[in-house]
């Protein structure tokens, strides 16, 4: 009997530190929730002061964005949470999903990041919807890019997604045209036309200059590359293509002009402005 007495005291103990953490991850899950209701409740009383003490001091959020936040706040107007589910937490960092519905609206089912500073949780800034890439839409995108003959030329895998608003031609064409409808998590590789990405190749946009014209010291020779700066104070680093006794001649076509580019792309998502990032600059 005492020996099942000692087994059964061994046991407990061995138990505790279980309990407590599954204390601890309760703790988190309703603090996080609380934060997340707290910032809807703040942004429907207009308490703008308050939204912002909701955010990481890493965002380097102030004052001066209360003024972009009341102006969102007219546009969109109140924000009800429908529904909160349990948050995903790995250490110092948690997603929670949250059912978010505007005035008349349909409502939107975001995944709002939030990171632990200081013991309490803060939200991260972002906020991705589910739904399919609008026109107007602020994006976040991986992709690989790479020529004809498979050449790499860019990927963004090894830093941040790239993010763009969809339709106002931060991008070549081509690019937003494959972007259109995509959700979270999808994947797909295109190859873009030259029409669509950087246009075909121009001879018009070849230069003839003469060699004194260029400054002193530049390598004059076909592969070399001229820095011109032109009338309205901009700048472009270009080939030279042919050289002769008195002239040289300068592509100033895109360096991809010409060229039809594959790039793969990953959709991260949508970053809804119904989520907390969503109200700020």
């Amino acid at each position: 009997m005492a020996r099942i007495t000692r087994l059964t005291v061994l046991m407990a103990f061995m138990l505790l530190p279980l309990l407590a953490l599954g204390a601890c991850g309760g703790n988190d899950s309703e603090a996080i929730k609380d934060v997340v209701n707290s910032f809807y409740d703040a942004w429907n009383d207009e308490d703008f002061e308050r939204c912002l003490e909701l955010f990481s001091s890493s965002l380097g959020y102030s004052e001066s964005n209360i003024e972009y936040m009341s102006a969102f706040r007219e546009v969109i107007g109140e924000l009800t949470v429908s529904d909160l589910a349990e948050p995903v937490i790995t250490e110092a960092t948690a997603t929670i999903l949250a059912e978010i519905s505007p005035q008349d609206k349909e409502s939107e089912s975001i995944e709002i990041p939030l990171v632990k500073e200081e013991g309490d949780w803060k939200l991260a800034g972002g906020g991705l919807s589910d739904r399919p890439a609008e026109d107007g839409d602020v994006v976040r995108v991986h992709y690989i890019l790479t020529l004809e003959d498979g050449t790499e030329l860019e990927s963004s895998w090894d830093g941040d997604p790239l993010e763009f608003t969809l339709g106002d031609g931060q991008m070549i064409t081509g690019f937003e045209n494959a972007v259109y409808g995509m959700k979270t998590g999808e994947t797909k590789t295109v190859t873009i036309p030259p029409e669509d990405a950087y246009g075909l190749h121009d001879e018009e946009l070849l230069r003839e200059v003469d060699r004194e014209d260029l400054p002193a010291g530049v390598l004059l020779e076909v592969g070399a590359y001229v820095t011109i700066t032109y009338s309205n104070g901009t700048s472009q680093n270009v080939p030279i293509v042919e050289v002769t006794e008195t002239t040289v001649t300068l592509d100033t076509n895109h360096p991809l002009a010409g060229k039809a580019l594959t790039f793969e792309i990953m959709f991260v998502g949508v970053v809804s402005p119904l989520a907390p990032r969503g109200t700020l600059p």
